[in-house]
């Protein structure tokens, strides 16, 4: 038995040669190794039209302009507020002379800056006040056309297109768009309206009037004086004051009356069934006397 070798498995890549290697569609160079510091290490999906340039953010906030000639402040263009605000020098204040050069030097140096600063403000103020001057004018000439053409509008009649065009609108109701709708009940609703006013006008009235006349008869007692004022202070505010109602006793404060009565015992007072044994063998005189109060009140108009 003969023995036979046994076969090299050799790859197919080592016949190729590395000039005939595949290569890509595209002949931009590919990133082969992308580490995870990179942005591009995850890949996003970018739009097909490129994003437009942003604007950058300008940080800090502008100064409002200030308002130079104002129109209750003086004329800044005149010669008299110049003369004030950067007077020449007097005789008093020239230097007389100088003791060298250098001294010489620097005082031509502070009259030239002087003189500059002069003029500089003088220009300055002019040219705003021309600035100032124009621009108002281009303002009010832009205002004033854009008001004429607005009334030219207004005034415009209607275009043929949009008569053509519009729907067809009754003469009827074209009347009714035009001022007013018709109101042909208006004079006799006005005329209930004032009567309806007038009467609660009187009902008020006569509300105040039996107010005032309550008060009256209620308060027996007046106030005319600074001792009875006093007086009155004194019973009132006291060191010790009244006790409240309790159980014990009926207090004299007038802020613990206690609680008003309710329907309920309202009506055990009327029919005598209430747990109260003095009101319960009460006769009827009590009520009868409160009720013949209140028609005389009403009779006579006022409280009794």
């Amino acid at each position: 038995m003969t023995r036979t070798k046994p076969l090299l498995s050799v790859p197919s890549r080592l016949g190729q040669c590395h000039t005939f290697l595949p290569r890509h569609f595209s002949t931009s160079k590919a990133a082969f190794k992308i580490g995870p510091e990179s942005p591009r290490f995850i890949e996003v999906p970018q739009p097909i039209q490129p994003q437009a340039p942003g604007v950058p953010v300008v940080k800090g906030v502008l100064p409002v302009p200030r308002q130079i000639f104002s129109k209750r402040g003086p004329v800044k263009t005149s010669k008299a507020y110049y003369d004030k605000t950067v007077p020449k020098p007097n005789k008093h204040h020239r230097h007389v002379g100088a003791k060298n050069s250098e001294e010489s030097h620097y005082l031509i140096w502070k009259k030239q800056s002087a003189e500059l600063r002069r003029r500089n403000l003088r220009e300055g103020l002019l040219e705003l006040s021309h600035r100032k001057i124009n621009t108002d004018n281009i303002v009010a000439a832009r205002s004033a056309a854009k008001q004429a053409d607005h009334q030219r509008l207004i005034n415009e009649p209607e275009r043929e297109d949009e008569r053509l065009t519009n729907p067809s609108i009754l003469v009827s109701m074209k009347q009714q768009k035009i001022g007013m709708l018709p109101d042909p009940n208006r004079e006799s609703r006005i005329v209930d309206k004032t009567l309806k006013l007038q009467e609660r006008q009187a009902a008020k009235e006569q509300e105040r009037k039996d107010r005032l006349h309550t008060l009256y008869t209620q308060a027996r007692e007046f106030i005319t004086t600074e001792a009875q004022l006093n007086e009155a202070i004194d019973r009132t505010f006291v060191e010790y004051p009244e006790e409240f109602t309790s159980d014990g006793g009926l207090g004299e404060n007038i802020w613990n009356r206690g609680s008003p009565e309710t329907v309920q015992q309202m009506l055990n007072e009327i029919n005598r069934t209430g747990s109260n044994a003095i009101k319960h063998y009460t006769g009827v005189g009590d009520i009868t006397q409160k009720r013949v109060r209140r028609i005389a009140e009403e009779l006579t108009g006022g409280r009794l």
